[in-house]
């Protein structure tokens, strides 16, 4: 896909009586490019692509993530909140060198640095929408446990959210990104690379990993 940009071709020139039209395919000998490429219409580039995991648990400054998230679910009473914990785990970001920012609205579910939610399938609330992404990656860390449940609130309507079975595993070779909310998730290559979460300590503090090595797709 080429960016926003100009693209000229065959470019006319007139000067005292002399017409000239070059298209530069023979190089740039002639012309002063200032920022300009001659392309052959298809162009390669490389970037960087890599996966970050970081052990999130209720210690240090990420004791904040057990009491911060917050949820406005009434509209009589606009400052009120409800707070609610994100889960600890093993939490996978994927880092995308091709992209310049995470504005998923431009380019769903692609992004510079991306975290990736264990349990991506869309969440249903009671007021028939699917929770925003704040809530959506409550759980999104990778772990053998089960995420806690709790009950959020929709334009005043009480809505449960059933914690998920334990997800410990991440394979690219799966999907994590649904359409059905396309500015939250991911789309990863099919690398054939895998990340497991073999072991927790009880506290949450210590996680064994495991991993596969990069393999070329079939």
């Amino acid at each position: 896909m080429a960016p926003d940009g100009f693209f000229a071709d065959d470019i006319t020139l007139s000067a005292n009586g002399n017409t000239v039209v070059d298209g530069a395919e023979n190089g740039s000998e002639f012309w002063d490019l200032d920022g300009f490429t001659i392309t052959t219409g298809s162009e390669t580039e490389s970037f960087p692509n890599y996966y970050v995991a970081a052990k999130r648990s209720y210690v240090s400054w990420d004791k904040y993530l057990k009491t911060g998230p917050y949820n406005f679910g009434f509209p009589d009473k606009p400052d009120f909140v409800e707070h609610y914990a994100y889960q600890q785990g093993l939490l996978i970001t994927y880092l995308d060198g091709s992209q310049a920012d995470n504005n998923m609205n431009e380019h769903p579910g692609e992004g510079r640095s991306l975290n990736i939610d264990s349990r991506p399938v869309p969440i249903n609330n009671t007021c028939g929408t699917t929770w925003r992404t704040r809530i959506q990656v409550y759980d999104a860390p990778f772990s053998k446990a089960t995420a806690n449940s709790m009950t959020l609130h929709c334009r005043g309507r009480a809505s449960y959210v059933r914690g998920q079975a334990g997800q410990p595993v991440f394979d690219d070779r799966k999907k994590w990104w649904y359409a059905e909310q396309a500015n939250q998730g991911v789309k990863v290559p099919v690398n054939g690379v895998k990340i497991a979460v073999t072991s927790e300590t009880a506290l949450n503090t210590t996680v064994r990993v495991s991993s596969t090595p990069l393999t070329a797709p079939k």
